[in-house]
């Protein structure tokens, strides 16, 4: 599958659309087929060189697309269904969270760069971590 992946820190030069291994869906997990992406800032600073980001690094944050798969454990979508994912991921079961206010989440998760990226093919994420159809 293709993803925009930075192997070098420097300008627009050294982003690569290469190929990688597709994400696989697990029983507690939904396979999204991305049909749109954006960077934000924080992908400019890692791309220009942050401190402490392994590379390579696929990028992105935002992503839209359509629910390709459908794990085994998971209720409420289907495939078809249309999606906008959240960035940010949470606990998903504060009293925050039960409200949709997962930007003030007592257990807010720490999301590991690698795991923002969204400038992919197919993407696979929980389904609690705020989609919307």
């Amino acid at each position: 599958m293709k993803a925009v992946l930075i192997r070098e820190h420097g300008g627009p030069d050294v982003l690569r659309w290469d190929e990688i291994e597709p994400p696989v869906c697990t029983d507690d997990q939904l396979l999204v087929e991305v049909k749109a992406a954006s960077i934000n800032h924080l992908d400019l600073w890692v791309r220009r060189g942050f401190p402490g980001i392994e590379l390579p690094l696929i990028m992105g944050s935002d992503a839209a697309g359509v629910i390709a798969e459908v794990g085994a454990n998971v209720e409420g979508w289907s495939v078809g269904d249309e999606v906008m994912i959240q960035p940010g991921l949470y606990c998903g079961e504060c009293r925050f969270c039960r409200k949709g206010r997962e930007n003030l989440a007592i257990s807010r998760l720490s999301q590991r760069i690698s795991e923002r990226s969204r400038l992919m093919s197919l993407l696979n994420r929980p389904p609690h971590f705020r989609w919307f159809s």
